[in-house]
């Protein structure tokens, strides 16, 4: 009868060792302080620009999708789209047929996942998508997810 006992005590006494060393390792240590209040600041090196070409597009989509502030400097990335740069300036609700068919172009030849940075990137570059273009954009972003 004292044999499963000190079977059970002997289990239990070698998880609480295995569990205090995980929590051991997982203990910040000195100096780890620096490395928690450095995580709390703005990520700005992710974000920095190497060269005229940002690298800002090879990051992950929250990263994409940060404010002008945090990228500044960064050149918004292209999506075979530089024909819509004739539109910087215009409103949005100041399209003609033609050009709704420019913009549908590029929208529907673009792959699900450039679908929000082509967003940001047309924002970025002063170009007012028109209002049925956003609406068709909005429709096939939530049918991605």
């Amino acid at each position: 009868m004292l044999e499963p006992v000190l079977i059970l005590l002997g289990v239990l006494a070698v998880t609480g060792g295995i569990v205090y060393l995980i929590d051991k390792r997982m203990a910040p240590r000195e100096g780890d302080n620096e490395v928690a209040e450095a995580a709390e600041e703005p990520v700005e090196a992710a974000t920095a620009c190497e060269d005229e070409n940002c690298v800002l597009h090879s990051t992950c989509p929250t990263v994409q999708l940060l404010t002008d502030e945090v990228v500044a400097g960064c050149k918004p990335p292209y999506f075979d789209d530089e024909e819509l740069d004739a539109f910087k300036g215009r409103a949005a609700d100041k399209y003609t047929d033609d050009e709704l068919e420019q913009w549908r172009d590029v929208l529907y030849t673009l792959v699900p996942a450039d679908r929000a940075p082509w967003q940001h990137s047309i924002e970025r570059r002063g170009i007012a998508m028109p209002e049925v273009i956003r609406d068709e954009l909005l429709m096939l972003m939530a049918e991605q997810q």
